[in-house]
């Protein structure tokens, strides 16, 4: 061991001590500037899922109108449907077309009842479909309304963390101001004379 070597060993310690702090700070810097990025990806991202949801709840709304519109149609089809009756021909269409003959009263009979059968099938038939279409809407309708309120619900709480991120933000950006201003004071020149060891 010489002098010097000694001496320059003592120095650093020296040195080292009377900056204590510099580079735990440096180091807690590093890691509020990590954590900063973090929490701004996180504001950054909740908005963009909150634009996102909210784009989505708008298509819903348009969707439901759409379909309630359609709901609407459905029903006045349905009514119209319903109010339907059956009407018996007149006496002209129960001539027969090669020899322009009356068709026989047993004969009109059955016709006009294999009419009213047809007619009441083919009612019956239009009423089925336009139910499993209203019935189809309302499902629909009913989905699309639950996945626009969970939508909401996901806002909503979107929104309550979003104060907090924004304050976890502005913790972290006001601490990492404090080490800067701490770190740009000018370094302190230790006084080598006053330790024992070096003097």
């Amino acid at each position: 061991f010489t002098l010097k070597g000694q001496l320059d060993r003592v120095k650093a310690r020296i040195d080292e001590g009377a900056n204590s702090g510099r580079k735990e700070l440096l180091i807690e810097k590093q890691k509020l500037s990590e954590a900063k990025l973090a929490q701004e990806n996180i504001i950054r991202n909740a908005n963009e899922t909150l634009s996102e949801y909210k784009r989505k709840i708008q298509a819903y709304g348009e969707k439901l109108a759409t379909m309630r519109e359609e709901y609407r149609k459905f029903i006045e089809t349905q009514q119209s449907i319903l109010i339907e009756e059956f009407v018996v021909p007149s006496e002209d269409n129960f001539v027969c077309p090669t020899c322009k003959q009356t068709l026989p009263e047993d004969a009109k009979e059955q016709k006009i009842n294999e009419l009213q059968v047809n007619f009441n099938s083919d009612k019956e038939s239009r009423l089925d479909e336009i139910s499993s279409k209203i019935n189809a809407n309302i499902s629909n309708g009913k989905a699309i309304k639950a996945s626009q309120e969970d939508l909401q619900r996901r806002i909503t709480e979107l929104e309550g963390n979003l104060p907090q991120a924004g304050e976890r933000h502005k913790e972290i950006c006001d601490r990492i101001q404090e080490i800067d201003e701490i770190l740009l004071q000018p370094t302190t020149t230790p006084d080598y004379m006053t330790d024992n060891e070096y003097a």
